[in-house]
């Protein structure tokens, strides 16, 4: 008898804990979330070098926190040739960059003003 009141304690105190866990991770896609990861906020960059032929961008940039790198100044490739438009070299961006099948992409790009 005893054992069963220290359980039913111990499962009253656990329910509030659990629902709280549960109702923090339920409410992530109103807040930015989905899958489970962070909210990826743009990192930022200047442009060193524009290659359109291969759709390819050099950039300086800080610390991608998403992929989890240091800042640093490298090639990435461009999802397509419309983000090129209106960039020239030693333009600031805004940009969000992820690995895509192996290659470091450009998949949203905004100019600095």
């Amino acid at each position: 008898m005893k054992i069963s009141k220290v359980l039913f304690s111990a499962a009253l105190i656990a329910a509030p804990l659990a629902y709280a866990q549960y109702d923090d991770h339920a409410g992530h896609a109103a807040h930015g979330v989905q899958g489970g990861a962070a909210a990826v906020s743009l990192s930022e960059g200047e442009i060193r070098k524009i290659d359109t032929d291969n759709l390819k961008l050099t950039v300086r940039h800080g610390p991608l926190l998403n992929l989890n790198m240091p800042g640093m100044t490298m090639v990435f490739a461009v999802k397509d040739s419309g983000m090129l438009e209106g960039l020239e070299q030693g333009s600031r961006i805004h940009f969000l960059a992820e690995r895509i099948d192996g290659i470091y992409t450009i998949v949203r790009i905004e100019k600095q003003m």
